[in-house]
């Protein structure tokens, strides 16, 4: 007698899987992939809005002094605060900095994060 071969899949099965795949790594790189759209500054309790398209050397006002920020290729970092540690600075390019002792938050942000003004869990 012929051993009957095994098929594990039926090729509906193979369908399904493969379908499965595709949604699964589309949505991981769309959702990797998102692009910020503008720089939000919080400084000493004002929020300003930049373009993180538009390259250029910044300056707000914390409680301490000046803090002087950068946006070069869609990247922005701090190159000069009045606060005593200067960890702002040494945290080179990043997605948000703080500056605590100055008052000074900076992050990128899309227009999909932002909630308009609503509190959010996190933030009660």
């Amino acid at each position: 007698m012929k051993a009957k071969k095994n098929i594990p899949f039926k090729p509906f099965d193979f369908f399904i899987l493969v379908a499965v795949i595709f949604f699964a790594v589309f949505s991981f790189l769309k959702i990797h992939k998102t692009k910020a759209d503008e720089v939000l500054v919080t400084a000493n309790g004002k929020e300003f809005s930049y373009s993180l398209e538009k390259d250029g050397i910044y300056t707000v006002k914390g409680v301490l002094g000046i803090t002087t920020f950068e946006i070069q290729n869609g990247k922005i970092r701090i190159i000069d605060s009045p606060c005593p540690n200067k960890t702002c600075i040494a945290m080179g390019f990043s997605d948000i900095i703080v500056c605590l002792p100055n008052n000074v938050m900076i992050q990128k942000i899309s227009h999909s994060q932002k909630n308009n003004g609503e509190i959010d869990a996190v933030s009660q």
